[in-house]
Order: structure tokens, then C-alpha cells, then sequence
């Protein structure tokens, strides 16, 4: 007791499990740092179109790209359904749910084309920009990007957090947790960007707006003297 033990053989068994440590410690930090730089690029993308967002003045545009995508897919898969199924009526049926449930309209099944669909859905954002004015619709839109661009950001945190407890489990199986990790929380991060997407269009063509009655009155009166101009214009032409 209150001796030092010198002795080669446990000097060089010391130094090897120090060794030990000291590589293992280094490889956990260097795969902290490999998801955090998945972690990273995610954020980076995320801010990137939150900013790209903020700077947009044309945000109806953007909704009615996203409404031509949506009517695309949802047409080649209606078409796509209808071949395989005898029964015309089901994919039709379920074409006109999907309509109503992503923009809350309803046309009549014998005039609905993907051209019909598309002209209402302009018109809608036409005349809603006209009603609310177009920095009035430009801000109100870009309210619903950032409101769930924010929620659904906070939410994938925690989603990537969860899943790098998970994927160490798959090391168990001959996985390498950090490629399952990028895979899995890529793939996850695309979805979120596509309900984002998916989510403010809707909210987009489901709004209905409503004047006051003061707003409502200024519009008639404004409307019954382009009115007369208009009038007033063709006696003019017609006396001469």
C-alpha cells in the first residue's frame, strides 16, 4: 500500500486502453459532427427558401405553379386508375374527393377537365387578389409559408433527433447508422418540404374573403362609375 506498480507489461496494457478511449472518444465526435452537417445543410435549405419567401412580391404565381403540379399528378394518376378499373365511376368519384379536399371546389364530373380546373382555380386567385388587394393576398400567403415553415421546422428537429437514437440500433443489423441516418432523414425532410408546399396551397384556394360593408360599398360605387364612364364614352362615339 502507497506504492507505486511499475511493471512493463501494465504500463503497455494502461497506455492500450487509453488508446482505446482516447479513438473511441475521436470517432464519436467525428460522427457527432457528420450529423451535424446533415443537420446543417437541412437548415441551410430551409432558411434559404424561408428568405427566398420573405422577398417574393409574386406569391400567387407560386401558389399557381404548385395548383399546375398538383393537377398534373392528380389527373395522370386518375387516368392511370381508370385504365385498370372497369368501373369508370370510382376513379372518377375519387378524382372529384381529391379536388374538393386540396382546394375545396366541385365541378360538375361532365365539364371536368384538367383544362376546366385549371381555369377556375386562376380565376379564383384572380379574383381573390382583385378583393383583397394584391400586397393585402401577396402578405396574407406569405403569413401561412412562414407560420408553418416555422412549425414544421421545429417539428423535423425533433424528428432528426429521434431518429439518431434509432439508427444506431441498425448497427446491429451490419448498417452503418450514419448512411441510414441521412437517408431516412432526408427522405423525411423532402416530405416536410412537400406537405409545406401542399398545405399553404390549399389554405390558398380554400380562403374565402369577405368585404365589410364599407369596403363593399366603395367597390359597388366604384364599379357604377367606370360603368358610366364606359357609357358616357360610347354616346360620345355614337353622336359623332
Amino acid at each position: 500500500p502507497g506504492e507505486p506498480i511499475d511493471h512493463p507489461w501494465l504500463n503497455k496494457g494502461i497506455e492500450k486502453a487509453q488508446q482505446k478511449v482516447e479513438d473511441r472518444n475521436f470517432e464519436i465526435r467525428k460522427h457527432l459532427l457528420d450529423y451535424d452537417d446533415v443537420l446543417n445543410e437541412q437548415r441551410t435549405v430551409i432558411y434559404q427558401n424561408r428568405d427566398e419567401i420573405l422577398a417574393d412580391n409574386e406569391l400567387s404565381k407560386r401558389i399557381m405553379n404548385n395548383a399546375i403540379d398538383e393537377v398534373e399528378v392528380m389527373f395522370e394518376e386518375y387516368e392511370d386508375a381508370a385504365k385498370h378499373n372497369k368501373n369508370s365511376s370510382v376513379p372518377l368519384a375519387e378524382l372529384n374527393e381529391r379536388i374538393r379536399d386540396t382546394f375545396g371546389v366541385q365541378l360538375p364530373a361532365e365539364s371536368l377537365t384538367k383544362e376546366a380546373l385549371l381555369a377556375h382555380l386562376q380565376n379564383d386567385i384572380t379574383e381573390k387578389e382583385t378583393l383583397a388587394g394584391k400586397e393585402n393576398f401577396n402578405m396574407f400567403i406569405r403569413y401561412q409559408y412562414v407560420q408553418i415553415i416555422d412549425r414544421k421546422w421545429l417539428d423535423q428537429l425533433e424528428t432528426l433527433e429521434g431518429l439518431r437514437e434509432a439508427v444506431a440500433l441498425r448497427s446491429y443489423g451490419s448498417k452503418n447508422p450514419l448512411t441510414e441516418y441521412k437517408i431516412d432523414g432526408f427522405n423525411i425532410f423532402d416530405q416536410m418540404l412537400e406537405t409545406i408546399r401542399k398545405t399553404v396551397m390549399s389554405r390558398v384556394f380554400k380562403v374565402r374573403i369577405q368585404l365589410s360593408p364599407e369596403a363593399a360599398e366603395a367597390r359597388r360605387r366604384m364599379a357604377e362609375a367606370q360603368q358610366r364612364g364606359m357609357n358616357a364614352q360610347h354616346n360620345e362615339a355614337g353622336n359623332t
